[in-house]
């Protein structure tokens, strides 16, 4: 995944930049600030979804059947908002990029 970070924006402004797109125009710079919100949410998402792997590896390890609450808890805060937040900005950016309303 983190290639696919590197070579789909830059491919993606080389397209912009040949076919005669200027950085002004609203839609392009809204898909790259969400674009650049997406890499941050991949960011603390990978970070968090690590976390969440250790939390369960410990909780196996001590034969417990199910996730500490406390642990729950840090999944509901954490990881479904990131990805709530990821879904959506991953939607708008395509909705912009296919449709450039502005």
């Amino acid at each position: 995944m983190g290639s696919a970070l590197l070579v789909l924006p830059t491919s993606g402004l080389w397209m912009m930049h040949d076919i005669g797109y200027g950085w002004s125009t609203g839609w392009l710079m809204l898909s790259i600030a969400f674009s650049l919100l997406l890499i941050l949410a991949f960011i603390v998402g990978e970070k968090t979804e690590r976390r969440l792997l250790e939390i369960a590896i410990n909780a196996s390890q001590r034969a417990e059947p199910a996730l500490p609450d406390n642990d729950a808890t840090f999944l509901q805060r954490k990881a479904s908002p990131i990805g709530t937040a990821a879904f959506f900005l991953s939607v708008v950016t395509l909705f912009l990029m296919v449709f450039k309303p502005f």
